[in-house]
């Protein structure tokens, strides 16, 4: 693992840089989504949950086409907070409509649909009746093949979890299905064709009723009607899925993390699942940050044609971690360590390019381990420089260490810092006064990055004892 990683970081670096603006409210308990709703060939941004004066609030932010956002002023989606949003063209008139769902500023539980008239203006359809849940989740798809968009919805009703299935009948109008589903909430779900027969299949994650946890994936037979596959998934509460194709073999993977049952006791866990091609998956042996409450998303961070991944949430401890792990190609990760983003739980995120560069930048919104609510959005700025790992300008000794070394470059430094193998940040130091360091570092190995104070990045790794 290490020896990918220094490999990594002799390649150009990616950065990400903030440019979140006064006007972006800070939110938690949220959800948020790109979008081009006003069909102007740009990607605007809803952001919904309950700010600081714990008022639950729909900000839309319209994008001027070169990534900057103005509020829309005239926008009246309801503010929701403990569920989701999800964009889609539901009544097939070539524009995004919105479904959001959770409990608004009187902890009212609500899901409601909003039809878009092409200029970004949403009018709620409030004949269209679906269950009201918090602790909820969203997702649209054709799961019976007529061309319509779908509802699958998870959640809390105050009484149960509900895992409901909503076809659309046209118009804008919608028939609930009985499903074998099993009933969640705080979880997630992703629609998908797993096993290679056209149609798209569910998988489910969440609490169930019986203080249970679920990770269950569904074929559909072709026709909206599903059966339970044999995949044995970890079950996670407090769980986010992605699926994408890590491998280029033209099939989807899965990754997931939550809380899982471990001993009858709960740890967070993160779990990449690879797909034979026929919707049979194995767990992969490869090794990320495990988290609960927070966010997986594969991603093209770094604009080399395949999907990286990105990991936030809560840890063993309770802190609020992420990383960046960067795919080679053939669905082998390493971790990526050279980003600065806040890291937030109770949270969501979104990529996509804002300012038309060619790059997938990042929005995210939660509460941070400050306990603050935020908003950011980041701004992805390719080859910032390069991190010189081959050449002997930077050494350390001793090495290995009790946690005291020094540091041997023959330049002025800016910044040091130290991560662990994960890609975990554990030391900062942006005021460089002396090359001679004591920490205190569990055993194990760690990477050294040094930054000159002419922009010149080296690295060394260094064992701990």
């Amino acid at each position: 693992m290490l020896v990918t990683a220094m490999n990594l970081l002799a390649q150009d670096v990616y950065e990400l840089a903030d440019v979140s603006q006064a006007d972006f409210e800070n939110f938690t308990i949220s959800s948020l989504e790109f979008a081009d709703v006003d069909n102007d060939s740009d990607v605007d941004l809803l952001i919904m949950g309950r700010n600081v004066d714990f008022i639950n609030v729909a900000n839309l932010y319209i994008n001027d086409g070169e990534g900057n956002y103005s509020l829309d002023q005239g926008s009246n989606i309801e503010g929701l907070s403990s569920g989701d949003l999800s964009f889609g063209d539901i009544d097939n008139d070539n524009d995004l409509d919105l479904i959001v769902t959770g409990r608004n500023t009187n902890m009212t539980r609500r899901t409601e649909l909003y039809l878009n008239d092409g200029s970004g203006v949403f009018t709620v359809q409030s004949q269209v009746q679906f269950e009201s849940v918090a602790g909820s989740k969203v997702e649209l798809g054709d799961l019976n093949n007529d061309g319509l968009l779908d509802v699958v919805l998870i959640g809390f009703t105050g009484a149960q979890a509900e895992t409901n299935v909503y076809l659309n009948a046209g118009n804008a109008t919608f028939t609930e299905v009985s499903t074998i589903f099993e009933d969640v909430f705080l979880g997630d779900i992703a629609i998908f064709d797993a096993d290679n027969d056209t149609d798209n299949d569910v998988l489910i994650t969440g609490g169930g009723n019986s203080n249970n946890r679920v990770s269950e994936l569904y074929f559909n037979n072709g026709d909206g009607t599903f059966i339970e596959s044999s995949n044995s998934l970890t079950g996670s509460i407090s769980s986010s899925v992605a699926v994408a194709d890590i491998d280029s073999d033209n099939d989807f993977d899965i990754i997931i993390s939550g809380l899982s049952l471990v001993n009858g006791l709960q740890e967070p866990s993160t779990t990449l699942y690879i797909n034979n091609g026929m919707g049979e998956y194995t767990a992969s042996t490869q090794s990320f940050i495990n988290v609960g409450r927070g966010n997986v998303v594969f991603e093209d961070i770094d604009n080399d044609q395949d999907l990286d991944i990105f990991i936030s949430g809560v840890d063993e401890d309770d802190a609020i971690i992420y990383s960046f792990y960067l795919n080679d190609g053939l669905g082998v990760y390493a971790p990526f360590v050279d980003s600065n983003i806040l890291a937030v739980r109770e949270g969501s995120l979104d990529f996509a390019d804002v300012n038309g560069d060619g790059t997938q930048d990042i929005a995210i919104t939660g509460r941070s381990s400050e306990n603050i609510e935020s908003s950011r959005l980041y701004i992805n700025q390719e080859m910032l420089g390069v991190v010189n790992v081959e050449s002997n300008a930077l050494s350390v000794y001793p090495n290995p260490s009790n946690g005291r070394f020094t540091i041997d470059i023959d330049k002025p430094l800016s910044k040091i810092e130290i991560f662990d193998v994960s890609g975990r940040l554990m030391l900062r130091d942006n005021e460089v006064n002396d090359k001679f360091f004591n920490v205190n570092l569990a055993s194990g190995i760690y990477l050294i990055k040094a930054m000159t104070v002419n922009g010149e990045q080296y690295a060394s790794k260094i064992i701990v004892e």
